[in-house]
């Protein structure tokens, strides 16, 4: 299934498993690159930052009239490509982010997606099921151990409370792990 975040929106798409394609091979990842997303970052245009900046405010005012706890806000960064090898940018993504799910999709109603993200939506295993609730980021540093603030815990905590009250209706038996680093 395939849906937009507006789900008042009727723009979801069932996609069949019987009229779908799925393709699989090995891959055994390249030399490590890095890409350099602050110089990207630097770029981004003022229109595109006030904009921002003014959700920040109407989220921060709503948060305090309304009592909703958490409100996650996202932007995109566009990434240009020297490439349009497709199946390129795929295998960079497989060399870089090997501890994400890295993804090649295409539907003919939504486009082309390439991608990657540390979530693990779901892991099924027989009848068990294993989610993960991943809340906070913060750039890494080999060379130190990462602090989070009490602020980024209780986001985290009520990420992993959400998910909690979605499954526990479903569930007879739920164990919860201790919160952890996880580098992405």
């Amino acid at each position: 299934i395939f849906a937009p975040f507006n789900l008042s929106k009727s723009d979801t798409i069932v996609i069949p498993a019987n009229k779908s394609e799925f393709n699989s091979a090995r891959y055994t990842p390249r030399v490590f690159k890095p890409y350099d997303f602050n110089d990207h970052n630097e770029a981004i245009n003022t229109l595109e930052k006030k904009s921002y900046t003014e959700l920040v405010n109407r989220c921060k005012r709503y948060l305090k009239n309304s009592g909703t706890k958490k409100i996650v806000l996202s932007r995109r960064i566009i990434v240009g490509s020297e490439s349009e090898d497709y199946l390129e940018i795929f295998k960079h993504l497989l060399d870089n982010r090997n501890n994400a799910m890295v993804y090649f999709w295409f539907h003919p109603k939504v486009g082309l997606w390439i991608g990657a993200t540390p979530e693990n939506l779901i892991r099924i295993n027989g009848s068990d099921f294993e989610t993960m609730s991943l809340a906070g980021t913060k750039a890494y540093s080999s060379h130190k151990k990462t602090d989070w603030t009490d602020k980024e815990k209780t986001e985290q905590k009520y990420v992993t409370v959400f998910i909690l009250e979605q499954i526990s209706k479903k569930i007879n038996f739920i164990k919860v792990s201790k919160t952890d680093t996880v580098v992405a």
